[in-house]
């Protein structure tokens, strides 16, 4: 998908994750978002606190992953249509954003609760759902991260920027990587905040059984993109080393 990836990076992650995630676009990217017509089907929404009458932001056609600006075309669809289609197997193209949080040296990720609709008591990076209210993908990521982690991302605040799909689920991911906590973690009804250190992570990548797969892919990149500390290259050179065993999302 990305047009240049002179390491081979992003072929050996899809390849790893095949079936169940898939990174789009890797840093660097830029995103715009349109809006396209609605349907007569087709008003505010975060997903996991969903009514039937909410809203949620839905990807209306394939851009062009490999342009250097990449343009999302969006329209609103209802939480319960969607919700048909989750149960009829479907996989609705949901927008979402969040972010890869790190504190104090350590690596802060969301154990989702039992009540979530998909991957329950997986590990994951925070984030949810794009609504018709969001200005922008920012400021999902900004209101997902301090709703389930209790960090406030600072408006100016940059982030290097992945896009990713969630191929057991539908779900189009804006992650950005390397977002501060300066509080200490809050966890919310949708999960709890694990926190991971930098001698536990290695043996923590080698449970992917423990991970919603897209969470993990998050993590890799944002690994790959070598954070201080953290001997990045070297982890996702070993964890790619050995083949995975994931498990789909209904899975206990």
């Amino acid at each position: 998908m990305q047009s240049e990836d002179p390491s081979g990076l992003v072929a050996r992650l899809n390849a790893f994750f095949a079936g169940h995630a898939r990174l789009l676009r890797r840093p660097p990217v830029d995103v715009q978002l349109h809006k396209v017509s609605e349907s007569a089907e087709h008003t505010d929404v975060h997903l996991h606190k969903s009514t039937e009458s909410e809203r949620l932001g839905v990807l209306a056609r394939d851009p062009d992953w490999t342009a250097p600006t990449v343009e999302l075309a969006w329209s609103e669809r209802s939480f319960a249509s969607l919700q048909k289609e989750w149960q009829a197997g479907g996989r609705p193209r949901v927008l979402s954003a969040g972010g890869v949080v790190t504190g104090k040296g350590a690596l802060w990720l969301d154990r989702r609760s039992a009540r979530v609709q998909h991957y329950a008591g997986r590990l994951h990076s925070f984030g949810g759902a794009f609504t018709p209210s969001d200005r922008d993908l920012a400021t999902t990521m900004r209101r997902e991260v301090a709703e389930e982690c209790g960090v406030i991302v600072p408006v100016a605040e940059a982030h290097p920027l992945l896009l990713a799909e969630e191929l057991t689920t539908g779900y189009v991911q804006a992650i950005y990587l390397g977002v501060r906590a300066f509080s200490a973690p809050r966890g919310s009804e949708e999960g709890d905040v694990v926190i991971v250190r930098q001698d536990e992570i290695g043996k923590l990548l080698d449970d992917e059984r423990a991970w919603v797969p897209s969470g993990m892919l998050h993590v890799l990149v944002w690994l790959a993109g070598d954070p201080p500390g953290w001997s990045g290259p070297r982890l996702v050179e070993e964890r790619l080393s050995r083949p995975p065993v994931f498990t789909t999302p209904d899975a206990r």
